[in-house]
């Protein structure tokens, strides 16, 4: 038996993406994560029975990968063990986990599946009010002698039709939703995992700067020929300095700059007063912060041009829509 104990309580220790604190029995498989960078597998290699090796090898292609970090990671890795498990992998299953334990993120994708449910209904019932409407349109159209056959005839055709075109609209929804979701959860858990890593090498380097993840919508989808159905909400990454104004990053921005930071930080650790080589680091572009002037975007306003194609003189006041819907 092989159990982990952790004698230093400061210390961030995770066991298949949970934290832990006591001392946890290991399994073959399971996966710790220390700190930040170090990610360690557990074999424990022993004979098994080939009723666990047909169990494992059906639980694998039944589910793929992110759904089984999302609804099963707890489980211990005799089920997992042909996983190909990487350093990616283990920080993903950690923040995925994090995800759903009182994350406001986590809130706020409630809130937007609550919100598409309830569009949902409404859909639904202004779709049925119109096929309804349309019907009745048809069967006043019919002359008084043959409305009785004619409008039973296509009642009974063209109901069918009309559910099975509401049907194929639900379903169609419901998968562009789903997938969006799936999209914006999978990058919110990056987000964390770039905002996690840069605020511990901030804090430990004394730059006095602090991430944070925030959702904002894409100017892209702020113009009037966005696209309908999807989730309007992407992850943006906050960034403060204390005495300094506030920024916000995109997840590629911070994602370049990480890079950077990493190249930095170990300089830093390897840093000798002695070597003037080693100073190098001091003259280097501060990639924590934009220390120059950063514009940010106020937001998007939509002007219409018919009226100069008509040549009418029109005035008034351009609605801007900033990146929270405001």
């Amino acid at each position: 038996m092989l159990f982990l104990f952790c004698f230093f309580p400061p210390a961030r220790t995770f066991v298949n993406g949970s934290s832990v604190a006591n001392p946890t029995q290991l399994q073959h498989g399971d996966r710790i994560l220390w700190g930040n960078n170090h990610f360690f597998r557990i074999s424990l290699p022993k004979k098994r029975s080939k009723r666990d090796d047909e169990e494992q090898d059906l639980s694998l292609r039944s589910s793929s990968s992110f759904e089984q970090l999302d609804t099963d990671g707890d489980c211990s890795s005799e089920g997992s063990s042909e996983i190909n498990f990487n350093y990616e992998y283990a920080q993903m299953e950690v923040m995925l986990k994090a995800l759903g334990n009182n994350d406001p993120m986590q809130s706020i994708l409630q809130s937007l599946e609550q919100q598409h449910e309830e569009e949902k209904r409404t859909a639904l019932e202004r779709q049925r009010l119109m096929y309804e409407h349309e019907l009745d349109q048809l069967r006043r159209r019919l002359s008084p002698e043959k409305q009785h056959y004619r409008s039973m005839d296509r009642f009974s055709f063209g109901s069918p039709n009309a559910q099975q075109r509401i049907r194929q609209w639900t379903e169609e929804r419901e998968a562009m939703l789903n997938q969006s979701l799936r999209k914006l959860r999978e990058q919110i858990a990056k987000a964390n995992l770039y905002v996690q890593e840069a605020n511990f090498i901030a804090e430990e380097m004394d730059k006095r700067t602090e991430y944070k993840v925030t959702l904002q919508i894409p100017a892209s989808s702020l113009n009037a020929n966005k696209k309908r159905g999807a989730v309007l909400s992407e992850p943006a990454i906050q960034v403060r300095r204390k005495g300094k104004g506030k920024q916000i990053w995109s997840l590629e921005k911070l994602e370049n700059r990480l890079v950077d930071i990493r190249d930095l930080y170990q300089e830093w650790k390897e840093f000798d007063e002695d070597d003037p080589m080693s100073r190098s680091y001091f003259r280097r572009a501060d990639p924590f912060y934009d220390e120059h002037e950063n514009h940010s975007l106020i937001g998007v306003a939509n002007v219409f041009l018919e009226s100069l194609f008509h040549d009418v003189k029109l005035q008034y006041a351009v609605p801007i829509i900033n990146q929270k819907g405001e």
